[in-house]
């Protein structure tokens, strides 16, 4: 799959918010997000389940979602209901490096609590490409005020950082120095 990329200059007139110049914004990426979007409305408009959505989400092979769910089939394990009678699933996706995440879902039927747990894990995505390109795309907007006060917090480039180890003979040390009220 062929990643494009546009850089824009001002993207004052495309969006009417304030950006740096030469902000570059990904395709791929904003194509994926409106995905996420349209699979997140509701079911009825286009007759899928979000168990349905999820999975051609996964099939997808994209690189964003690849950095937290591998593709693969949708596996869910079912309880018995609870207290009031809803059924009880947990999805399982595999993620990169060997890393799993589960999702929870209930419903009166195994459908809904199939769809309640893809619902999960499509909005825990939704999450992770937020928080994923969130960080590069308001990196510009530091103000002066900003910068300042990440210098007062995280020291100034180029001071050696204040190293304080503890005593042989403090307190921090003594393990059986506990006082319980």
């Amino acid at each position: 799959m062929e990643e494009i990329v546009i850089e824009v200059k001002n993207m004052d007139s495309l969006n009417g918010s304030n950006h740096c110049e030469g902000d570059v914004m990904d395709i791929a990426y904003l194509n994926l997000r409106r995905k996420i979007a349209a699979a997140l409305e509701d079911t009825n408009s286009d007759g899928k389940s979000f168990t349905e959505k999820l999975g051609d989400l996964i099939k997808l092979d994209d690189e964003y979602i690849n950095k937290i769910y591998v593709v693969q089939e949708l596996r869910f394990l079912y309880y018995p209901p609870d207290l009031d009678g809803n059924l009880q699933c947990v999805l399982t996706l595999n993620g990169p490096n060997h890393s799993k995440n589960s999702f929870y879902g209930f419903g009166k039927t195994a459908a809904d609590a199939k769809n309640f747990a893809s619902f999960n894990a499509i909005r825990y995505l939704e999450s992770f490409l937020l928080d994923y390109n969130g960080e590069v795309r308001n990196s510009c907007n530091s103000t002066p005020d900003t910068i300042e006060l990440e210098e007062n917090l995280l020291g100034k480039e180029g001071e050696e950082e204040e190293y304080y180890p503890l005593e042989k003979n403090s307190d921090m040390n003594n393990v059986n120095n506990f006082s319980f009220f």
